[in-house]
């Protein structure tokens, strides 16, 4: 006599519907490493046009320049030589930093931005994969009409 065991196994429904809540599951995580993909790119552009302005700081010297305020309006003014920029360092702080100071800060950040977004990516093209995966054993499912 066989024995009989008290586990049930699964039907194609169930496996069905665990995939496609899984397959769910992924695309969301997917879409926000998408997004925040793409915000460490538009904040690393940022940085690196905060460097290129430093590097031309000795250009902006003893002329007229346009400070751009908040809600699209702008200052007209006139500068100095350029000896320092007030940098935003994180939690509601600036700080004064001289300017290699400032170019070596933004430079740090960079660095640390493209670790992450290397990491991001990876992340990303693990979920790919695991998606294409899900995505093929619910095609299996279909065509073998077990649904």
């Amino acid at each position: 006599m066989a024995s009989e065991t008290n586990e049930k196994t699964p039907d194609a429904n169930e496996i069905y519907m665990q995939l496609q809540y899984l397959q769910q599951v992924y695309s969301q995580q997917y879409e926000v490493l998408t997004q925040s993909i793409d915000n460490y790119t538009a904040m690393q552009t940022v940085l690196k046009g905060n460097i290129e302005i430093i590097d031309g700081s000795e250009r902006i010297g003893s002329k007229g320049i346009l400070v751009g305020t908040e809600g699209g309006m702008y200052i007209s003014a006139e500068t100095n030589a350029i000896n320092s920029v007030i940098t935003y360092i994180g939690a509601g702080y600036l700080v004064e930093q001289k300017l290699d100071d400032a170019k070596q800060f933004f430079e740090n950040r960079i660095k640390k931005g493209d670790e992450l977004l290397g990491k991001l990516v990876t992340q990303r093209q693990k979920i790919r994969e695991e998606l294409a995966d899900i995505n093929y054993r619910l095609s299996a499912i279909q065509a073998q009409g077990s649904l």
